[in-house]
């Protein structure tokens, strides 16, 4: 693996800004970090490029960043752990829901709302229109997405804040210590950048024009379980080797994140969603050109049916993040990984074509990997008497010659 580890190295390098450079952000990142994981650990795991923009400090694996919508995976596999304890349950309806609104919402009495829903991205209001991000004013928070809701009612049923629950049975139990809705002050934080359409970078703080987020984690109502999250690249390696390794939830239970659950208009209002040029950054391998991709949504992200040729096998679990953070978890292949940074508006097309460059890298390494395991496997196991390194002549041998 370590042909790996030069290749992907390489290629963060050349995605970032120079050194004592960060002026110079033409079709750069100010910072990226990658990490890559299996059952038995973390098989990579770097960054590259400055937390901030006057390059006094360098954008390392403790870097504190907001992980935004890539929030979701923790609330869901914090969901989960409940439906194992049998304290929660995937498809009865959730009694109360609108009274948590605000103004209070109506459900949709043709299409109740379960956690298997909100899990997916579906919230049905009155209309029992399905919108994979429909946002609905809560009395927790500004607009909130399906799986805000989730995270709403976790806390409900269990009378404890979202943020203390993952810290007791995630957190801790993996070792993330750099994780949480309200990241210790004394964490070094990484900047949040702006692509400006001319391909330069610039301080999201010193745009008049774009709304600055910098600040949003010192309100403690913002508990959000689809987007209220600070972490850092080594505390997500652990979570998707966590995740990996059933070390948070049963196989049986994983098992349920990978299956489709999308079915009839619902199907097809994600297929047309993601299909809209303007929402290319859900799913750039789905463009209208490669009409060979299936998709559908599982229990926290989109599912990928057939996989992507190159990449990512069949069935494989992936999501991203306001700020272009990206994850994906390939149970076929027995690998997960992510990209994390802090540029912004979504869509980046800098962050797309490096996550795309490093995902096909690992892929080929990975392949490459095994094909020469199962080479010195197949040698092995073909060895037999005849494979044997031929025994010097003695004097025996030559008098049995001459006979």
């Amino acid at each position: 693996m370590e042909r790996m580890k030069e290749k992907l190295d390489k290629t963060l390098k050349s995605y970032t800004v120079p050194f004592d450079n960060t002026r110079n952000c033409q079709d750069k990142l100010l910072a990226a970090g990658f990490v890559v994981v299996d059952k038995n650990g973390i098989l990579y795991e770097n960054t590259a490029g400055y937390a901030n923009f006057d390059a006094s400090r360098a954008y390392k694996r403790d870097t504190v960043s907001s992980l935004s919508s890539m929030t979701e995976l923790v609330t869901v596999i914090c969901c989960l752990q409940l439906v194992e304890r049998k304290i929660l349950s995937l498809d009865t309806p959730i009694d109360g829901l609108q009274e948590m609104a605000y103004p209070p919402q109506q459900q949709s009495s043709q299409h109740p709302n379960t956690l298997r829903t909100l899990l997916s991205q579906r919230l049905y209001t009155t209309d029992g229109k399905f919108n994979p991000y429909k946002e609905v004013s809560s009395r927790s928070g500004p607009q909130s997405t399906a799986v805000d809701w989730a995270g709403f009612y976790l806390k409900k049923v269990r009378g404890v804040c979202l943020s203390e629950y993952m810290q007791d049975n995630i957190f801790e139990v993996l070792g993330m210590t750099s994780s949480g809705f309200h990241p210790r002050a004394h964490r070094t934080r990484l900047q949040t950048a702006l692509r400006q359409t001319s391909g330069q970078l610039m301080p999201a703080s010193q745009s008049t024009t774009y709304p600055a987020r910098q600040g949003r984690d010192d309100k403690r109502d913002l508990e959000r379980g689809g987007s209220g999250l600070f972490s850092t690249p080594h505390d997500f390696a652990l979570l998707l080797h966590g995740i990996l390794s059933n070390k948070l939830l049963r196989p049986d239970t994983l098992g349920e994140m990978f299956k489709p659950q999308l079915k009839g208009n619902d199907k097809v209002d994600l297929e047309l969603f993601v299909k809209d040029p303007h929402n290319s950054w859900v799913a750039p391998e789905a463009s209208p050109a490669t009409t060979d991709i299936r998709l559908n949504y599982g229990l926290g992200g989109l599912l990928h049916l057939a996989g992507v040729p190159g990449k990512r096998g069949a069935g494989s679990l992936m999501w991203s993040g306001e700020n272009n953070g990206r994850w994906w978890i390939d149970r076929t292949t027995g690998i997960a990984g992510a990209v994390l940074t802090h540029v912004e508006p979504r869509g980046d097309r800098v962050v797309i074509e490096m996550y795309d460059k490093l995902e096909r890298q690992v892929y080929t390494s990975v392949t490459e990997f095994q094909n020469e395991k199962n080479l010195a496997r197949l040698r092995k196991r073909k060895r037999g008497p005849e494979d044997e390194m031929p025994r010097r002549p003695t004097l025996t041998d030559f008098y049995h010659t001459l006979d």
